[in-house]
């Protein structure tokens, strides 16, 4: 005994999706940098990530069994034209839903009530206001902007948003996050197809 699985007659299979997951993830891994363009707050787990890469994973070796050739050349560079055309398009979506996303201040976990330790961090609002949200904003004298009436609610959402709305912000940022991951590591994935087939063929 080695100590290896032995997988039998599906082998190959377990070998060729671990290759295959691997090459979605690293490629993926060129989009995480410092994180600080990722969906904010715990509302969005790393799960979004997993998919992200597997979802990569797949289209790219995909492709890979059905357009590796020189006569699919053309194709490719079409389809990593419409991935980068996608790749700025999610881009420009996730930069203008970051208008909703504003700075609380939270009290860190495993502190003492008499000497409590703060973090600030940011979070997902909603899309439009409570009405009686939209009072107080409109009120002479009252806060001038949300991030006031924010930090006048005590950073509670609740009190600005309905849940249905917050939710919603929640699923266009996880809409834009992996619209921005699958199309980028898509069209890292076809271009280093295209450097492969052009350095197999000069």
């Amino acid at each position: 005994m080695n100590g290896s699985p032995d997988f039998g007659i599906f082998a190959p299979i377990v070998a060729a999706g671990g290759t295959i997951i691997a090459m979605g993830f690293a490629l993926a891994v060129a989009w995480k940098g410092k994180s600080d363009w990722e969906p904010v707050e715990e509302d969005f787990p790393k799960l979004l990530r997993r998919i992200g890469g597997t979802v990569s994973a797949c289209i790219v070796a995909l492709i890979w069994v059905q357009w590796y050739g020189v006569g699919h050349m053309r194709t490719l560079t079409s389809l990593a034209a419409w991935c980068l055309g996608g790749l700025i398009a999610s881009a420009i979506v996730y930069i203008m839903l970051y208008s909703v996303v504003y700075k609380a201040v939270r009290v860190l976990p495993n502190t003492s009530r008499a000497n409590p330790r703060t973090e600030e961090v940011r979070v997902v609002g909603g899309l439009w206001l409570r009405e009686s949200a939209k009072k107080r904003l409109n009120r002479k004298g009252g806060p001038e902007t949300v991030q006031e009436l924010f930090e006048g609610a005590a950073y509670d959402k609740d009190l600005l948003w309905d849940k249905s709305v917050q939710q919603l912000s929640k699923a266009l940022f996880a809409i834009g996050y992996l619209g921005l991951t699958t199309t980028g590591t898509v069209a890292l994935g076809v271009t280093s197809i295209l450097v492969a087939l052009k350095m197999a063929n000069p």
